[in-house]
């Protein structure tokens, strides 16, 4: 199972640094952990690009918050559809673009599935948004990693 994990996290991190990167200011959490680097659908970059793509503010925040709930589920919901495929993407090296095209499908499924809740049924309109939500989490990354880098004492 470790194993598993520590290979979803490098088709995670690579599907994450495949994505073109903007020189944008991103809104940087407070804290760069782990944990955070990990969710695919943090409540703050997704209500920012919602609401940059001109959705209602309250929408906006409504499918965030949702989406942050649903971000818990992504990765089981990946294994149990990797599971089924033979051989499994997750557990084979050799697979690893199936594996990021299999996590590909699942982040869309479920993004559209929400979006579609909230009355947004443009699949382009969905592509771009999702493309959004992956360069601001690029470049939270870099921007946690730049932050990791300085020294203690510069400011």
């Amino acid at each position: 199972m470790k194993q598993v994990t520590l290979y979803f996290t490098g088709v995670l991190l690579s599907l994450i640094a495949c994505c073109s990167l903007k020189a944008e200011e991103v809104f940087v959490e407070e804290s760069c952990t782990k944990e955070e680097l990990l969710r695919f659908f943090p409540e703050p970059i997704v209500k920012k690009v919602l609401i940059e793509a001109k959705l209602p503010e309250k929408q906006a925040v409504s499918i965030s918050k949702e989406l942050a709930i649903q971000d818990e589920q992504l990765r089981k919901l990946v294994e149990n559809r990797a599971a089924l495929k033979e051989p499994n993407p997750l557990n084979d090296p050799m697979q690893r673009g199936q594996a990021i095209k299999l996590y590909q499908e699942v982040l869309f499924e479920v993004f559209s599935t929400t979006l579609k809740k909230y009355g947004v049924e443009e699949k382009e309109q969905m592509h771009y948004l999702l493309e959004q939500i992956r360069s601001k989490k690029s470049q939270l990354f870099i921007d946690c990693i730049r932050r990791q880098q300085q020294p203690a004492n510069s400011s």
